[in-house]
């Protein structure tokens, strides 16, 4: 079963989600300690994204649903206008695996420099079990004001029924309609002088 999230990163105007999130969570850079810094050997400000289940991305609520995942690293089209992938130095994957008496242990999957450029950069397919949640850093050059990416996240999930549940669909309250009267449209006059 397909799953595809894609969000964009865009500066200091944050992210912008173009699809989903169903199983891709963040960025966020508070976790990264916990995650393994020195396996990496990443220690500059990062954008860590993690898959998992839970419906908030909450860590120990869901975990990473088993099945192949391939992120794309992309340039996007904004008005026109073909932008750029930027301020990337170097993106990793990271697996995290919990054992039955509650040890993690962190293995390095993948570490690779990414040129400024306006090509994609595909990573992976990674293979994730139930025990096993899967992380993607990208450390940032320069800072969060010049960043610039697209970030897609493609699934086949092994089990569909683990699959995240679907969304609740909230349907747009529609305000009554009030009558405006001759007496309403003088007040109204009245209170803009």
């Amino acid at each position: 079963m397909p799953v595809s999230d894609t969000i964009i990163r865009r500066g200091s105007r944050g992210k912008q989600v173009v699809l989903g999130p169903e199983l891709l969570f963040g960025p966020t850079s508070d976790k990264r300690k916990r995650v393994g810094a020195d396996l990496d050997r990443i220690t500059g400000d990062v954008d860590l994204y993690e898959v998992n289940s839970s419906f908030c991305g909450i860590p120990g609520a869901g975990g990473t649903p088993p099945g192949t995942y391939t992120w794309t690293i992309s340039p996007f089209t904004e008005r026109g206008f073909k932008r750029p992938l930027k301020a990337i130095r170097v993106v990793a994957v990271l697996k995290m695996t919990e054992a039955v008496d509650g040890t993690q242990k962190t293995e390095l999957l993948f570490r690779k420099t990414v040129p400024a450029s306006d090509r994609k950069f595909v990573i992976g397919p990674f293979t994730s079990v139930a025990t096993e949640r899967l992380f993607l850093v990208i450390e940032r050059m320069g800072g969060v004001s010049s960043i610039q990416y697209q970030l897609s996240l493609d699934s086949v999930l092994s089990n569909p029924a683990s699959a995240p549940p679907a969304r609740p669909f909230k349907a747009k309250k529609e305000k009554a309609m009030v009558e405006v009267t001759e007496e309403d449209k003088a007040w109204d006059l009245v209170k803009t002088d």
